[in-house]
């Protein structure tokens, strides 16, 4: 333990780094969307993918850059604020996955045929992908999410990780990252690698 706190203290300035990642999960986290919330980030960390955590109550109060999806976890609409700048975000590509469509009406769904109960409302250059049924399972919303986003919006990646998983933070300067690599597990991890997108 003194070795760990050491090793941080000898790198203090990762303190000011923070996490990225091309998906944003909103939520309040609390009441009855906590466990839907939390466990769907949850498990979307047991499969690598990079996010970051977004509260309902202050997300989207500007412009959203540097994503590529959103996940709107919660059952409640957005206010007429964040709706304005989610519908701005899939207007210049984004993909927002949701639990209800939020988007100009007049806009036909369509399906693809490895994406079940979803449907896909094109919206400007991006998406707005609604799960017909709503969200009843954790474990199919983190996969599906993934699915959506796609393996080529990962920012890291461990090869072999067994035990292990990996946190990846940016620095002020948006040009110095760090990726921390944690084992969960008692015994070292063998033949781990490590790929990190340039």
């Amino acid at each position: 333990i003194c070795e760990t706190l050491s090793f941080f203290d000898a790198h203090s300035d990762w303190q000011a780094y923070k996490p990225i990642g091309a998906l944003a999960s909103v939520s309040d986290f609390t009441g009855a969307n906590a466990f839907m919330s939390g466990e769907t980030l949850n498990l979307i960390n047991r499969r690598q993918v990079q996010f970051q955590v977004m509260d309902r109550k202050r997300a989207l109060a500007g412009p959203v850059t540097g994503l590529k999806a959103i996940l709107w976890v919660d059952g409640d609409a957005p206010s007429t604020e964040q709706h304005a700048n989610l519908l701005a975000f899939v207007n210049q590509g984004g993909t927002v996955i949701a639990p209800a469509y939020w988007g100009p009406a007049g806009v036909k769904p369509h399906r693809y045929d490895w994406l079940f109960d979803y449907d896909i409302y094109d919206v400007g250059k991006g998406r707005i992908v609604v799960a017909s049924k709503g969200y009843s399972d954790p474990y199919v919303l983190a996969r599906d999410t993934h699915l959506i986003v796609g393996r080529e919006n990962d920012l890291a990646r461990l090869i072999n990780p067994g035990t292990t998983n990996c946190y990846l933070t940016v620095g002020p300067d948006r040009r110095t990252e760090v990726v921390q690599i944690v084992n969960y597990a008692r015994n070292p991890a063998n033949y781990v690698a490590l790929w990190v997108s340039m």
